[in-house]
């Protein structure tokens, strides 16, 4: 509450996130700093309806800088041998260069509504990222992660018992080749609607 409320007296400037970095390493990470890592690549929205909150999402973009601190992070609380270590980062490698990847956990106030994953002409939500010029693309799929996950829960604090989580992964070209995201200098979108309501979750790329 209190953190709300300087918000209020000092402005919405003061409270957005920081721009990120797309390019870079990410830092060795302890437990510590795996949760600072996790908050600066996360966004978070809320969709209220006549006081009552209908949609609640939060979403975490896996940069390249975030997904090699991801690895140090289940290195050390795995204990994971070397030769583990660098297949998960292979791994990741390869799915980074496929596509734009985010993990999203939603809460809906109505459970019947918490179907991201559904796609076509009657699903109830639209998943699409948009980049600064405002050109968008649909996902490449959306993958269904239960509630309680496990492995969900100890990589993605937020995730709780309440929540449902989805893997999303966009394109990284446009269909005339062009990237969809800029490396510097830009922002993106992961713009979540539909009849029941619609979000926003916006990152700054830093020049």
């Amino acid at each position: 509450m209190r953190s709300l409320l300087l918000c209020l007296v000092v402005g919405v400037l003061s409270c957005t996130p920081p721009p990120v970095h797309l390019t870079g390493t990410g830092a060795r990470a302890s437990s510590d700093d795996y949760q600072n890592t996790v908050d600066h690549w996360t966004r978070a929205r809320e969709y209220y309806k006549n006081l009552e909150g209908r949609f609640f999402v939060r979403a975490t973009y896996l940069s390249w800088p975030f997904r090699q601190a991801q690895v140090a992070f289940r290195r050390d609380e795995e204990r994971l041998t070397s030769r583990d270590e660098e297949a998960l980062k292979d791994r990741h490698r390869q799915q980074h260069d496929e596509a734009h990847e985010f993990f999203v956990a939603a809460y809906t106030n109505e459970w019947e509504w918490n179907r991201l994953h559904q796609v076509g002409p009657n699903a109830l939500w639209r998943i699409r990222l948009l980049n600064r010029g405002g050109e968008s693309v649909a996902p490449i799929s959306i993958r269904r992660i239960p509630p309680e996950d496990p492995v969900h829960e100890a990589l993605y604090p937020y995730f709780g018992r309440f929540h449902t989580g989805y893997v999303v992964r966009f394109p990284r070209r446009l269909e005339d080749g062009r990237p969809m995201i800029q490396d510097s200098g830009g922002a993106f979108t992961l713009r979540i609607s539909g009849p029941k309501g619609a979000v926003d979750l916006t990152w700054e790329v830093a020049e």
